[in-house]
């Protein structure tokens, strides 16, 4: 009898620090939050569990921008009060250095050629905003970013668009600190480099 109460007291303890450990999941949404899509493009996290999301900005999803949450702090940033490229981050990385990078999405009516939403790279440094744009062969429609934590360089997939059936080439770019590189198409190819003053 010893044994079976013992062993579920052991249980009881076991469930409860489980539990403890695992606390139950809340869905945000734009009925519960100041996210103002429910479509979420990208996820990051700093090292003291600031959380940065992303969100999709369309006429019908809703109105996009980057939200920070900080505990129970939350605070949505966008084109109006900020200094991010635009308000659909594709992508968010936080380097070595604690700074936040946004690939921005790139929107362009295809039938018009109209470009709805201008895409390219935001970086937060502090409270300092940088931007980068490619403006060469190449796209702004950003589409994932990584840090190469040896050396900090931030890599960049861009991605191909179509202006009414003729695309624009993508490529992979890379940030070393000093100037970025954009690698051609064709395989093993030596990368295009070029300042940051040129952007």
């Amino acid at each position: 009898m010893k044994k079976l109460i013992f062993a579920l007291a052991v249980l009881m303890i076991s469930v409860c620090w489980v539990y403890s450990q695992n606390p139950e999941f809340i869905t945000y949404t734009t009925s519960n939050s100041i996210l103002r899509s429910n479509f979420i493009t990208a996820i990051a996290k700093e090292a003291d569990n600031t959380i940065w999301v992303g969100t999709f900005s369309h006429t019908v999803t809703g109105l996009g921008g980057t939200v920070k949450i900080t505990g129970n702090g939350w605070s949505l940033f966008d084109t109006t009060n900020s200094g991010i490229k635009n308000n659909t981050a594709g992508s968010i990385v936080i380097d070595n250095n604690n700074n936040k990078w946004f690939g921005c999405s790139m929107k362009i009516d295809g039938f018009t050629s109209t470009v709805l939403d201008s895409g390219g790279y935001s970086r937060l440094s502090g409270s300092t905003w940088s931007n980068w744009q490619n403006n060469l062969f190449w796209s702004d429609n950003i589409q994932d970013l990584s840090i190469d934590r040896s050396n900090n360089n931030l890599w960049s997939a861009v991605g191909t668009f179509f202006i009414q059936g003729s695309p624009i080439h993508g490529t992979v770019g890379v940030f070393n600190g000093s100037s970025w590189s954009f690698f051609t198409r064709a395989f093993l190819a030596s990368p295009i480099t070029i300042p940051s003053a040129a952007f």
